[in-house]
Formats: structure tokens, sequence, C-alpha cells
């Protein structure tokens, strides 16, 4: 008998990375008839973070329904003046036939016998969305921030339109459904520089923010209720 697995793609930091395999480990207590698989990006060796290897062999050793795939190495360099969101998303993209490959054939020879029930990316893994797509397999943003940003990134797109400023040239408010005004400066620091890469690719990953299935989010609804309406 076949049984569900769930594959996450993490970006490959010890923020996020230990983020989705905590919202794996709350998965497996609440039903523990899934299977959970990490497809595993590495970073170059000059962004390489050395307490990612433990964690993944501790996580590894102590929770025996989560597994591990490491993908094959990819060799990106940091462009020059390239910003970090830039250089993610980029990163991510080049893994596209890796992810496809490790949803076909890694996963269909398991033991016990599983199917992919669902696919839950990170939020820079837009740039593959369509991996999911291709393959008849339902996918999922896992949000690591909390509602707010989450709700700011869905509705960039149209702050793109609404205000062609740089924000902290508008004069007024910058209003966001489910949120208090914001005055222009505080707007989260990539964002504040439209001819910036970090600005783009912010608008890109906000438009394709609603292609996919569902959005799991890093929060409750006691704590953002308001937000968590907006983006509902």
């Amino acid at each position: 008998m076949e049984e569900p697995r769930l594959v996450f793609l993490p970006i490959p930091v010890v923020g996020h990375l230990k983020s989705t395999v905590e919202l794996a480990k709350r998965l497996l207590e609440k039903q523990p008839c899934f299977s959970i698989t990490v497809l595993l990006m590495h970073l170059p060796i000059h962004f390489k973070d050395s307490t990612i290897d433990s964690y993944v062999q501790s996580v590894a050793a102590s929770n025996p329904r989560i597994h591990f795939v490491h993908l094959p190495l990819v060799d990106f360099p940091l462009g020059n003046n390239q910003s970090i969101e830039a250089f993610v998303s980029l990163f991510i993209e080049k893994h596209e036939s890796h992810v496809k490959e490790a949803l076909k054939t890694t996963l269909s020879s398991s033991s016990p016998p599983s199917r992919v029930s669902a696919l839950i990316m990170d939020l820079f893994s837009t740039t593959i969305i369509d991996v999911g797509k291709e393959l008849g397999i339902p996918t999922y943003l896992y949000f690591t921030s909390g509602a707010a940003t989450l709700g700011l990134m869905l509705y960039l797109p149209t702050l793109h339109v609404k205000i062609p400023c740089e924000f902290n040239d508008f004069q007024g408010e910058v209003e966001v459904p489910g949120m208090l005004p914001l005055l222009p400066m505080a707007m989260p620091e990539p964002v504040m520089n439209k001819k910036k890469d970090a600005y783009e690719w912010f608008v890109y990953h906000g438009r394709r923010l609603r292609e996919f299935d569902g959005l799991i989010v890093n929060t409750f609804a006691d704590l953002e209720p308001t937000v968590i309406k907006s983006v509902t």
C-alpha cells in the first residue's frame, strides 16, 4: 500500500531549513501516516554554513520518517553588484532539472512505495514552481515569515503600479490590506530602491505567489487575525 509523502524544498540556509523541518515534525505529530522528504540544495563553498550538515545528521538520526535527499551541487557564483535575493532566486532556478529528477526517480523508488502528495516550497522557489505543475503534484508555499510580510509581498505588485516613485520619495502613507498604514521609511530594506534587482525579485515573487495551490504561513490566528483574514 502506498503511503503519502510530502516533499519540502527549503532555501539551504539554517534559518529557513530549521523552520521547514520543524513544520515537518509538527505535521508528523498530527498525521504520522506521512513520510517526509526534504530536498537539500548546497550553496557554493564560500557561502556554506558548517552547522547545516550536523543539524541534518541529527534530525535524520532522531526522526526516521524524515528523509533528506541531497541534490547535485550547482556552481553558481554571486555576480558583481548582485543582491542576495537575486542570487538565491537564480540559484534555485538552476536546480529545476535536479528537483524534477528527484521527484520522478528518487521518490518513485522509495521503500515502502509512496506517492508524492504535495511539494512544499520556500518563498524564493517560485522560479521553479512549474515543476510541480508539470508532474501533477499539488504545490504549496511555506512562508517562513509572518502573515504581515506575506500580505506585503502579495500586494507589492499592486503597490508597484500605484506608487511609481521610490517609497522614500512618496508623500503619504503606504496602505496594505489588513495592515495599519505604513510610513514609507518603514518598508523593508530590499524594496526601498526600485532600481536594484532585490526590488525586482520581490515584485516577481509577489506575483507568482498566487500560482501556488495554497499557502502555509509561520504564524497563528490570534497573533495576526486581521492580516490573516486579508490574505485568505
